[in-house]
Order: C-alpha cells, then sequence, then structure tokens
C-alpha cells in the first residue's frame, strides 16, 4: 500500500475529527495513512516513519490537550508516538498542515525537535463551516488524488456493457420486462457486502458513499445488525448522506441492541462525545463493557479509560490495567501506550 497523506492526531480529543477528514480524503481519491494500529507486526516505529517517508502531506490535528503529555517531564519520550511523528516529518521537510481545533493553544515551551511546527499554516477549523474548512484544507495539500486511468476506464465500461447485456439475457429468459427491486433478489448479507464493495471501491467496482449507503439502507431495514451499524458510521460521518449524528445514534442502536461489538463501542463514543444524545458516561461505559467484553480491542482500550478516568465508572487503575492489557495483547498501539502511563 501507497500513501499520499499521513494523519497524525491525539485518541483522546482527536480522533473524530481525523477520522472524518481521513474519510472524506480518501472518498476524494487520495492515499491516506490514518489509523496506526493497522501497524502490528515487525518493528512499528520502522513502519510508522517508513509510512511518513511515502507521504508528501501531514495533518496534524491538534486538540487542545494535544501537547499535555510532551510536555510533562515523567512521560516516556518513546512512547509519545504523536511527538515521534512530527519530529520525523519535520526532519524530513515534509508539508506539515496544523488542524487546530476548539481551545487549542500552542506552548511557548514545545521541545526543540517539534517548534517548528508553531509556523506552519493550516485552514482555520470552524465545525459549523466544516465544508468550507475541508475545501481549504485541499488547497494546502500539495499530494493530487488518484485518477482512473484510460485502461480502466475501458475496462470500466466493459464491464457496465457485460452487466447491461446479462441484464437483458435475465429478462428474456425469465419473459417478465418488468425489473425486481434489488432487495427482492438478494439476501440482507448479500446487500451488506455489496454497499461494503462500494464503500471500499473493491469487487470490481468503483468507489460509491451513495451506493453504499442505499445497500446499507436496504440490508439495514431488513434487521441485518452489520448493516445497521455501518448504517450508523454514514449518518455519524455523512458519507452518502447528510450527517445526523441522531440517526446515527439511532442505526448503532438498533445494530448494538442485536450485540453488534462495533456499534456498542460507537454509541459508547456517542455518550461519551454527546453526539446525538446527551453526554453521559455512565451509558458509555456500559455500552463500552458490553464491547469490550466480546473482545473488542478499541472498546477494550475506551473502558480502561473510563476506569483511568473515574469516567461513568468508580476510578480503578487496577481495573484500568487489566482492560488495557486485554487491548494491548491484540495489538492495540493506544492501549500499550496507556499502559505504559500506568506501569
Amino acid at each position: 500500500m501507497k500513501y499520499d497523506i499521513f494523519i497524525s492526531y491525539r485518541r483522546d480529543g482527536g480522533y473524530e475529527t481525523a477520522k472524518h477528514i481521513a474519510d472524506l480524503l480518501l472518498r476524494d481519491g487520495y492515499r491516506v495513512s490514518f489509523d496506526i494500529d493497522t501497524l502490528r507486526n515487525g518493528n512499528f516505529d520502522q513502519q510508522l516513519y517508513g509510512r511518513i517517508d511515502q507521504c508528501r502531506d501531514f495533518i496534524i490535528v491538534l486538540n487542545k490537550t494535544a501537547f499535555e503529555r510532551t510536555l510533562d517531564p515523567s512521560f516516556p519520550k518513546e512512547n509519545d508516538w504523536m511527538r515521534s511523528e512530527l519530529s520525523y516529518a519535520l526532519k524530513h521537510n515534509k508539508n506539515i498542515i496544523p488542524i487546530m481545533l476548539p481551545e487549542f493553544e500552542f506552548s511557548d515551551n514545545l521541545p526543540s525537535d517539534i517548534a517548528q511546527v508553531r509556523i506552519k499554516n493550516g485552514p482555520s477549523y470552524v465545525i459549523e463551516y466544516f465544508d468550507m474548512f475541508y475545501a481549504r484544507l485541499r488547497e494546502f495539500l500539495t499530494s493530487r488524488p488518484r485518477r482512473l486511468t484510460v485502461v480502466k476506464y475501458i475496462l470500466s465500461g466493459l464491464l457496465s456493457v457485460a452487466v447491461i447485456l446479462c441484464g437483458l439475457y435475465y429478462l428474456v429468459e425469465n419473459a417478465n420486462f418488468g425489473s425486481l427491486p434489488l432487495d427482492a433478489t438478494h439476501t440482507p448479507g448479500e446487500l451488506y457486502n455489496l454497499g461494503n464493495n462500494y464503500f471500499l471501491g473493491e469487487g470490481g467496482v468503483s468507489k460509491d458513499y451513495d451506493e453504499a449507503f442505499e445497500l446499507y439502507q436496504k440490508a439495514s431495514e431488513q434487521g441485518l445488525a452489520a448493516a445497521q451499524s455501518q448504517l450508523g458510521y454514514c449518518y455519524k460521518y455523512g458519507l452518502g448522506v447528510s450527517k445526523n449524528y441522531k440517526d446515527a445514534v439511532k442505526w448503532y442502536r438498533k445494530s448494538a441492541d442485536q450485540g453488534d461489538m462495533h456499534a456498542q463501542r460507537n454509541i459508547g463514543n456517542s455518550y461519551f462525545c454527546g453526539q446525538g444524545v446527551p453526554i453521559d458516561y455512565n451509558e458509555a461505559a456500559r455500552w463500552y463493557r458490553k464491547s469490550a467484553e466480546q473482545g473488542f480491542a478499541e472498546a477494550q482500550n475506551n473502558l480502561g479509560g473510563c476506569y483511568k478516568d473515574g469516567k461513568g465508572v468508580s476510578k480503578d487503575i487496577n481495573e484500568a490495567i487489566k482492560w488495557f492489557q486485554k487491548a494491548a495483547d491484540q495489538g492495540n498501539v493506544m492501549a500499550q501506550t496507556n499502559l505504559d502511563t500506568l506501569k
């Protein structure tokens, strides 16, 4: 996998914005390195720096606590991955684009290896005008989105012709010149899998969030939990549909009530951040637990964070370590970092 853009962020406070930006850039044809949790094998730091080497652009999402651990002399420098990423990108003259979230301010005491970030330019972030912000962000990029080659266009055209011919053959063979709706001829699972193909741009189809959303919706209306979870994700990030946190929670809940661990974690995030529902740490911890007990590493890490900070549960460092360890054993990098801070 090759990359054009590297996105650096803190899980605590920066993840949601970074994920949204990554999804939009991927949608628009950029090759984005976003989630370092995928770097589970081999020499982690070398893989990480290898990705940055590939990229021309380095986006860093800065929330109000972004440099807290960087400025904490007791925090091990080698565990401060955002600092390491930024330092490496600056040293190798990448195009640094800071995204400064509300309440963020640069400290005068940044270490010398990352102090230059203060003079880098980025678009003004205003959540109420996100579309304008995103358009400005693209102007700061030196990377260009990938385009289909002429050969791919030809193959795509041939595939379309083949599909039309197959459709005509089906109609003639069945002596029925009316078309059946897609959900009448496909199982919910088939609809969901086809939706995933469009969402990811795999399986011989181009990435198309509108098509993916429609297919997820059809499968969701037939009660498929995985599709309901993905439909909630589309509503949350405005992929194929207008962003709507309340509708995201609605579909997350339908899926979570059926036991889908991803939806359970996501609805926990909704309560934790107050997106579509009021902030409620008790509810957040409850849903994180449901997902964590099914073995979902990200939920285990989130539940560990609740115990570490006493949010939604009584503060209990031993319980925090227990859940961080479960996630860390699965290769979750944030849990491994959290574990190091407590041991």
